[in-house]
Order: structure tokens, then sequence, then C-alpha cells
């Protein structure tokens, strides 16, 4: 008798198992996505006491000297102060899982090799994909 679907019975060779949408994606995340030669910039990233040299990083929001998307500080501040907002992914794995938590400081150089640091409150921080997404805000003047 021919069988059409064979579900396993546990008790034969281990059964090889089709990869699924996520394990395809988490080994696109650092191919492509993270990829220096393709969308990332390297960075360093010092959180908690600990520096993370020349990780990969995207970063999406207004850049330095930008103000289309700054918001002016008008409550507890004087004049000429701004607040930029960016939003910044990284590989879980580049910070070694520690994952920055919602109201504490990140600082991150530039660009790679940079000596001038940013310094960030982090407003939100989530896990996607392998990656960290995290919402920095800065007081730019």
């Amino acid at each position: 008798m021919k069988v059409l679907f064979d579900y396993g019975t546990g008790s034969g060779p281990e059964e090889v198992r089709s990869p699924t949408f996520k394990d395809c994606a988490a080994v696109e995340v650092e191919k492509a996505f993270l990829n220096p030669d393709e969308h990332a910039q390297v960075r360093t990233v010092i959180y908690d006491g600990v520096t993370y040299e020349d990780i990969a990083v995207i970063e999406i929001g207004p850049k330095e000297g930008k103000r289309s998307s700054v918001v002016q500080m008008q409550h507890d501040f004087g004049q000429g102060l701004y607040k930029r907002s960016i939003t910044l992914y990284c590989a879980e794995k580049d910070m070694g899982g520690i994952k920055p938590e919602q109201n504490t400081r990140l600082s991150m150089n530039e660009k790679r090799g940079g000596t001038f640091f940013h310094k960030f409150r982090v407003a939100e921080s989530t896990t996607e994909m392998g990656m960290y997404r995290l919402k920095l805000e800065e007081v730019d003047e």
C-alpha cells in the first residue's frame, strides 16, 4: 500500500523539518538588513557601562542639523532646544542579549571610529525578529 502522507511515529530516524519563516528571516536579518555593505552602519554603543564596539545598526530618523521632523521643546525649557527622536535597530547577539530598558541612557557615536558620542534616552524598547528596536530621544540645540 502506498502512503500519501507520513506523519512519523517517532520511532524512526529523527525527522528533518523545513525551516520556518522566522528561521529564514533571522538569516536574512544579518545577510541583508544589518549588513554594513547594504543598509547598516557600524557604530560603537555604550549602555549600562559596557562598550559594544563595531556593531551594525540601522538608524532611522532626522540626521544632525535636520529640523524637518525635530520637535521644538516648549515646556520647561528655553527657546532653541529641540528633541530629536530616532529609531535604532541592532542584533540582539551584538549586544550580548542585554536589552536596553525604557528610561535608561544609551550613548552612540556618529560614525565608525568617531570619538563624539550622542547621549540618548531610551523611550521605547522592543525585540523583533532577533533585533532590538529602540526609540531614542536626545535634546539638541
